[in-house]
């Protein structure tokens, strides 16, 4: 995945509209699969967008921290867009709002409501380690700091 694909799939996951033409599916978006499920009374099987996700903030890491973030030097390294970053604040405030709001509703599955939230401590933590500009690998960063939750 190229940096400016990772870019329109971020966009894609926050609902907000890309930047230019892209074939990305609206549908496969983290807060649309959010949206549709709670127009439902549901919680959403968003796992594949998560993953989704995570992939994308790992090319946006490598791209704006280097290769190897964790060896390169501060002086190579880029601030994110903005627009990104309001993107990836807005996808872990929706989730958080989604699940306060679930979490008072009654006959709603608690182990996949807890996977809900789990995965919005998974999106601010991989963005947390694009941020710091020192992380290698997103995925094992976030693997790593919800093995020490739970």
């Amino acid at each position: 995945m190229t940096y400016e694909e990772a870019i329109a799939r971020v966009l894609n996951h926050a609902k907000l509209p890309p930047l230019k033409k892209t074939e990305v599916d609206e549908e496969t978006g983290f807060l649309w699969l959010a949206w549709k499920a709670d127009s439902a009374n549901q919680i959403p099987d968003a796992r594949e967008a998560y993953r989704d996700l995570l992939d994308c903030l790992e090319v946006i890491n490598h791209k704006l921290n280097g290769a190897m973030p964790s060896r390169t030097n501060d002086a190579r390294k880029q601030s994110p867009d903005r627009l990104v970053a309001y993107a990836v604040s807005s996808i872990v405030s929706a989730t958080l709002q989604y699940y306060v709001r679930w979490s008072h509703k009654k006959g709603l599955d608690p182990a996949t409501l807890e996977q809900f939230l789990v995965m919005a401590m998974g999106m601010s933590c991989a963005w947390d380690a694009v941020l710091a500009g020192d992380i290698d690998s997103i995925p094992q960063a976030v693997s790593d700091q919800l093995k020490r939750l739970y």
